[in-house]
């Protein structure tokens, strides 16, 4: 987010809780490398500061103490990446980042349910790929309600 940001803002400032970027390492490196991000790593907002907008962020970073940024432009706040799974009340199996896990099928450990879409971990998170993820998960309860051992595919009518 904070690189697609770079197209419209003059600067971003990209916050992490964590000591270091947790992100495909192409992607560290085109921020690192960005002169419209400066990254805060250890931060953590402890404040919105404003009256009736939002004029700057009162941050705690590790080892820095606490500094107010000023937010001259538009303030976006995104908290992870975590989907949201609560919902499956610990029926499903969810990996350590808080995704449902699934075969190749999209099918989850208990028999009937498949998952797609943004409680998956493995993809981009573009609509185009949950649609295509959905038409694979069809696919698969269309063989399985069959009883076929293979998919069938629109082609071989």
């Amino acid at each position: 987010e904070a690189l697609f940001l770079t197209r419209f803002a003059g600067h971003v400032h990209l916050l992490s809780p964590t000591p270091e970027l947790k992100a495909p390492a192409h992607l560290v490196a085109a921020i690192s490398e960005s002169p419209k991000v400066t990254i805060h790593l250890g931060a953590a907002v402890r404040e919105v500061v404003g009256n009736g907008r939002v004029e700057g962020l009162r941050v705690a970073q590790r080892g820095a103490g606490e500094t107010l940024l000023p937010v001259t432009g538009a303030f976006f706040y995104v908290q992870g990446a975590r989907p949201i799974t609560d919902f499956v009340q610990d029926q499903l199996q969810v990996s350590e980042s808080g995704c449902l896990v699934v075969d190749s099928e999209y099918r989850t450990a208990l028999a009937g349910v498949y998952a797609v879409g943004d409680v998956l971990c493995n993809h981009i998170k573009q609509a185009v790929i949950a649609a295509a993820e959905g038409a694979i998960a069809a696919m698969a309860v269309d063989k399985e309600l069959h009883g076929r051992k293979q998919m069938a595919v629109d082609w071989a009518k």
